[in-house]
């Protein structure tokens, strides 16, 4: 029995200087290493929860987990970060194809830096409380959270799904199924080839390159597109928004800025409560309402409607095929009109100027065409009317042109 009691009280020595020579550092400042391996196989998932610290995530082409994991704890006495250290290195588990990592620091201030590579085809699932989270080289269910960092994620494929409450996010290279928010940061998207819901309450969203449909939200920050086949839909609360070849179909909405849209090949639509919009190229039929600004839109191949409570219009339509909806509907309460169309373009002209006396009287607007026109004279009940209309080329889709405080000039194209 003695010699038993002694060969226990050796094990617990040796272990407990074993445990000693890993921890190093001094009262305050205790840090260690903590290395882990797990044969896996292909298809199988890594589940870390409620664990702080920076998580670095890399897919390679074996099967196995390898973990390295840099923990420092700020404990005064070298018991305490001894018994946090034994528990961090108990927190690992492995059932079948299945690792956990599950944080008990409750009350401690403890930091943790991992390093960690999985098989290619593996599901990430990681939640920490303070840390930056970056994922490279995976295939696979993606979920990941951090309340205070950010999250970077490239080289990726599968369903992803991430989101923070204080940092950055960056997509990279991702394909599948894409969702990422923050409260408090910025949103860069490059080579994004799925569909992708994206929300920030505090940051701009910037996108280049994408393959499918793209939803953007901000609550304070500008939206900037760029190269994106499939439909775009971009709300901003409080920015600028400037969209860039877009294949499919775009709706863009903001409270408080300007619009810049080039090169779209789909139907656009693109409301602002106080700014301008501009831009050129539009394959298809377009829509632009704003309540305090100029609107200014060049190379307009399809219908167009356009509205301003304060400003200029400037439409040009390049349309040739005039089988295609040609409809042109443009209304300012407080500018000039000037529309450009084809020469041969058949269409029903109504121009018409509705003004007060008193502002008839300062500035004698008036209708000025390079089509016939039949223009009746100015009419007075209580305001002052001018009104042009007729058909052109034989007559068609209407042309509605209207301000309230303007001259209204319609203008034949280059042949």
């Amino acid at each position: 029995m003695k010699r038993l009691t002694l060969a226990i009280s050796f094990v617990l020595i040796a272990a407990a200087s074993t445990l000693a020579q890993k921890l190093q550092g001094s009262s305050g400042n205790f840090y260690a290493t903590i290395q882990k391996s797990f044969d896996v196989s292909a298809g199988g998932s890594i589940v870390i929860k409620e664990v702080p610290g920076d998580f670095e995530v890399t897919g390679w082409d074996k099967n196995v987990v390898d973990i390295t994991q840099e923990i420092k704890i700020k404990s005064f006495t070298k018991g305490e970060a001894e018994e946090i250290f034994r528990r961090a290195n108990a927190a690992y588990t492995q059932t079948g194809n299945k690792i956990r990592i599950d944080g008990d620091y409750s009350g401690h201030r403890v930091h943790n830096s991992f390093v960690i590579n999985v098989p290619a085809t593996f599901d990430v699932t990681i939640g920490t409380s303070g840390g930056d989270i970056t994922l490279a080289k995976t295939e696979g269910e993606i979920e990941l959270s951090t309340s205070g960092g950010d999250i970077t994620i490239s080289n990726t494929s599968g369903r992803t799904r991430a989101s923070t409450s204080g940092g950055d996010l960056s997509f990279s290279d991702v394909s599948g199924t894409i969702s990422g928010s923050t409260s408090g940061g910025d949103i860069a998207l490059q080579n994004i080839y799925g569909e992708g819901t994206f929300t920030t309450s505090g940051g701009d969203i910037v996108v280049r390159n994408a393959t499918d449909k793209i939803k953007l939200n901000t609550s304070g920050g500008d939206i900037r597109v760029e190269d994106v086949s499939g439909d775009v839909g971009a709300n901003t609360s409080g920015g600028n928004i400037l969209v860039r070849k877009v294949g499919g179909r775009c709706s863009v909405n903001t409270s408080g800025g300007d619009i810049e849209l080039y090169d779209i090949g789909g139907a656009m639509n693109a409301n602002t409560s106080g700014g301008d919009i501009k831009g050129e190229n539009f394959m298809e039929s377009i829509s632009v309402n704003t309540s305090g600004g100029d609107i200014d839109l060049d190379n307009v191949q399809g219908e167009v409607k356009g509205n301003t409570s304060g400003g200029d219009i400037d439409v040009v339509v390049t349309l040739q095929d005039f089988s295609k909806a040609h409809g042109v509907s443009l209304k300012t309460s407080g500018g000039d009109i000037r529309l450009t169309i084809p020469e041969d373009l058949p269409a029903t002209v109504i121009a018409e100027i509705r003004t007060s006396r008193r502002n008839y009287e300062a500035k004698r607007y008036d209708i000025y065409s390079d089509f016939p026109l039949t223009k009746t004279k100015p009419e007075e009940h209580g305001e002052v009317v001018i009104r042009s209309e007729g058909d052109i080329n034989g007559g068609g889709d209407t042309i509605s042109l209207e301000t309230s405080g303007g001259d209204i000039y319609i203008k034949k194209g280059d042949k």
